[in-house]
């Protein structure tokens, strides 16, 4: 009873330890950057965090455009060479460069991975970035019992759950959203162009359908940006940007618009349906950064157009009102809408929880207690009453034996007290046998009656 009470105390008490482990990105520039190790190098590097591509890419030492950092791939103790001449895809961009292995360190985790060492960039003047680093449906190569991961943003920080997913993200499990994930499939050993997606059957926007059974839609940290595929974006420009917007394209392609609570309901909502039913849904508050640091409301509406039709991507902004889990063995994507009020309600929620977990515990020690003091104290009070009487019974006999030790070792004393109580007692006699013999005499006058030591005598007148 004792050792199951420790348990259930140890239950409450304690943190039941997570299966995933928590890796605190970087937010720079609005970019999320995530820190790891590349070969036996003890120091971090922090690299733009991509959950679409299909492999790593960092800048070679041979890369002119690339800035700010360049990978050592000559060092064959860090690196080893694994295929010349191949290009990645990547949006509009085209990296060429070589492929090498070399382990790689993330919290944990040390694994074996190949990447791209790019060597140049097409279609871009300048690249100023460290590279990307990618964990998605096509690379997960982490020893994990649970090959989940799930991403974490807000305006402040983000967090990568690498082996599974808080719960406590999740402030109704009902409104998950569950979608089955589709993979491209390029055979070709000198090009990485694959990518995942969720295919969908049909796109509305304000409320008017569009059909069409290659809508794809993926998820990407590594762009700010909602893109949609040129075609739609081209005709359906009218529906996206109210008029009262006054918008504006950015040389970056997305626009600066004028905002206000009136305005903002003019911009449109975007929903996807698949052939279930199941839907995602990008408002206005998904894509638009509102900056109200000027005299003018003016907003950033991060909607760009993708060159590549039927594709649309969500970025970090759409990713950031969700928590997203990726769940690799079942090819699904988790998707639980943050709303705004979300993180009040996880507070209050967890306070009630740990409230009825103290209590349960305050419970559990007071039951325990009164478990310890029934019946173990109670045997230890028993045990000590009859340690106690069998104490008195030997005092008692050595007492006693004390007293016959005593008597044997003084016979003088014995002698001394037999004598004294044979006196006694023949006093006690002779003054007993006087006092009958008294009585008699007085008595026996009448009768002439005479007692003599006993003996009767009659005398006669």
């Amino acid at each position: 009873m004792n050792i199951f009470c420790i348990i259930n105390l140890l239950n409450v008490f304690l943190l039941i330890k997570t299966e995933y482990e928590t890796i605190e990105l970087k937010l720079e520039d609005n970019d999320f950057y995530i820190p790891i190790k590349l070969g036996t190098k003890s120091k971090d590097e922090y690299f733009l965090l991509s959950t679409m591509l299909p492999i790593n890419f960092f800048p070679s030492s041979e890369c002119t455009k690339c800035k700010n950092y360049h990978i050592n791939e000559k060092n064959t103790e860090d690196y080893t060479f694994i295929q010349p001449n191949v290009s990645l895809l990547y949006y509009y961009l085209n990296f060429t460069g070589d492929i090498y292995r070399t382990n790689i360190t993330l919290g944990t985790q040390t694994y074996s991975n190949e990447f791209l060492a790019v060597k140049d960039i097409y279609d871009i003047s300048s690249y100023n970035g460290k590279g990307r680093y990618s964990i998605s449906f096509l690379n997960y190569d982490f020893n994990t019992t649970n090959k989940t991961f799930a991403i974490y943003l807000n305006s402040e920080m983000g967090e990568l759950h690498l082996g599974g997913f808080d719960i406590n993200k999740i402030g109704e499990i009902n409104k998950l959203r569950i979608f089955k994930i589709s993979k491209t499939n390029n055979s070709s050993p000198f090009l990485y162009d694959d990518f995942w997606f969720i295919n969908f059957n049909y796109f509305f926007i304000k409320d008017i359908k569009f059909k069409s059974p290659s809508f794809k839609l993926t998820f990407d940290l590594n762009t700010n940006y909602f893109h949609i595929p040129k075609d739609l974006f081209f005709s359906l420009s009218y529906l996206i940007f109210p008029e009262q917007a006054r918008c504006q394209v950015q040389p970056e392609g997305h626009f600066v618009c004028f905002c206000n609570e009136e305005y903002n309901k003019y911009f449109a909502s975007f929903k996807f349906m698949n052939e279930n039913n199941e839907t995602i849904e990008i408002n206005p508050e998904d894509y638009i950064l509102y900056d109200n640091s000027g005299a003018d409301n003016y907003c950033y509406v991060y909607i760009v157009l993708n060159y590549e039709n039927d594709l649309f991507i969500a970025g970090k902004y759409v990713m950031s009102n969700y928590y997203n889990i990726f769940d690799i063995d079942n090819e699904q994507l988790k998707l639980y809408r943050i709303k705004r009020d979300d993180n009040e309600f996880l507070r209050e929620r967890n306070f009630i929880i740990s409230l009825v977990l103290l209590l349960s515990g305050i419970f559990l020690f007071l039951f325990c207690y009164f478990i310890y003091r029934k019946y173990f104290m109670n045997n230890q009070i028993n045990e000590e009453e009859n340690f106690d009487e069998n104490y008195m019974i030997d005092g008692n006999n050595n007492e006693n034996l004390n007293e016959n030790e005593n008597v044997i070792n003084n016979p003088e004393q014995i002698n001394e007290g037999i004598n004294e109580e044979i006196g006694e007692n023949i006093e006690n006699y002779n003054n007993l046998d006087n006092d009958e013999n008294n009585e008699n005499i007085v008595n026996n006058e009448n009768d002439n009656e005479i007692v003599f030591d006993g003996r009767e005598s009659n005398i006669i007148n």
